[in-house]
């Protein structure tokens, strides 16, 4: 059997990243840790929110995107992400089991995601880490990568593209609570799976 992790969000707590970066981008402290995932947890994105709660004007906002892309995936902002307490028992208790396990994530840099993974200790769990990198869908890296998919499979992840992706490649979906969405979003996405 085959086990699709997403990373951040579901293995990896990347929430304090995602804020810190906001927040030096901003220059504020305006809003506070949780009023800002209570946003993103609700589909806020960061467009609507910097000009919903800081009047910036479009070019303001297409300056703000350039400058999160080029930031969120150095090294200074990696380290900040921490395991969630469950990630290293989970994953010990699949690899005893002996599934596949892979990591399919969105990240825009291989290598900073192998670095990261090599440093929090679990990227030898998996058989293939997947990254996107900007280039191909997650789908579409599953399906270049593993030929032998039936629908036992399971992608894990806390976005609807996540579960989208599951069942794009008609296998199994687990919305879990750890990440980005709310139980109510996620659902509306129908989950095979919902924790």
């Amino acid at each position: 059997m085959n086990i699709f992790f997403d990373l951040d969000g579901t293995l990896i707590d990347s929430r304090l990243r995602l804020y810190r970066l906001f927040c030096n981008l901003t220059n504020q402290t305006l809003l506070s840790f949780e009023e800002y995932w209570k946003l993103k947890r609700n589909m806020s994105d960061h467009r609507k929110i910097l000009s919903e709660y800081f009047n910036y004007t479009d070019d303001k906002i297409d300056t703000f995107q350039k400058e999160w892309l080029n930031l969120i995936e150095t090294e200074e902002y990696l380290s900040i992400d921490k395991l969630f307490d469950f990630t290293k028992n989970v994953l010990d208790n699949l690899t005893v089991k002996n599934f596949n396990l892979y990591i399919v994530t969105a990240r825009q840099s291989k290598l900073m995601a192998y670095k990261q993974l090599l440093a929090i200790g679990i990227f030898d769990y998996f058989k293939a880490i997947l990254v996107t990198e900007n280039k191909k869908s997650k789908a579409q890296l599953i399906l270049d990568t593993v030929n032998n998919l039936n629908n036992n499979d399971i992608l894990i992840g806390d976005t609807g593209l996540d579960i989208k992706t599951a069942k794009e490649l008609n296998i199994k979906s687990m919305a879990v609570l750890s990440g980005f969405r709310n139980r109510s979003i996620l659902q509306n996405y129908n989950p095979d799976y919902i924790e």
